[in-house]
């Protein structure tokens, strides 16, 4: 194994994104390189740490100012860590007579139900006002920014109850949905030029 495919264990630039992953995070460096390791990973030896900085910095991974996610409901991206999370579905009527959808993500239940009270008087009376999702984020702490994705994994796992599937039946299925997911994200996409506005923070 050479030298460059050895450090690929580490860390790589997602390709069509352009942000920095560190591989055993699951998730994208957004403090800068040398400030990671030495606030997380100040473990590595310096020898190899120098190695894993020379090759980081090769790839020429863009900044993190401005994080541009992609559209939602796409599959998974791979190697980043994927939340099961609670989207609310909260419907707004604004001063023009539009109706729009709240789709605030959050991570926890009890966070949604803080966040339903405060912006949209609910209480438990009226029933959940949200839904299970699975979502990505790129980078953690102060930069964290969720995406909705199409996790046909927990789909999967759901409709068996958690029992092993072939996996050629997976694979078929996957293929039959693709079309499927393609036709949500561009309903979705649709919908938000016309009268939803996303307020996914």
């Amino acid at each position: 194994m050479t030298q460059e495919n050895n450090l690929s264990r580490y860390m790589r630039k997602l390709e069509k994104h352009q942000y920095l992953l560190y591989i055993k995070c699951k998730y994208c460096i957004s403090q800068g390189i040398r400030n990671h390791f030495t606030s997380i990973h100040w473990l590595i030896k310096d020898k190899l740490k120098a190695k894993i900085l020379q090759y980081a910095l090769g790839l020429h991974a863009v900044s993190t100012e401005n994080v541009v996610n992609p559209y939602l409901y796409n599959p998974p991206i791979p190697e980043l860590e994927i939340h099961k999370s609670w989207k609310c579905n909260h419907k707004i009527e604004k001063n023009d007579g539009q109706i729009v959808i709240c789709d605030k993500l959050c991570t926890t239940v009890g966070s949604m139900e803080e966040h339903c009270t405060k912006n949209h008087e609910w209480v438990a009376s009226k029933g959940s006002q949200w839904e299970k999702c699975s979502m990505q984020t790129f980078f953690p702490n102060n930069h964290v920014k969720y995406f909705i994705i199409h996790d046909l994994r927990q789909q999967n796992s759901e409709e068996t109850n958690g029992e092993s599937r072939d996996s050629l039946d997976q694979l078929f299925e996957e293929t039959v949905n693709e079309a499927s997911r393609r036709d949500i994200a561009t309903r979705i996409e649709r919908n938000k030029v016309k009268n939803i506005d996303m307020i996914v923070l």
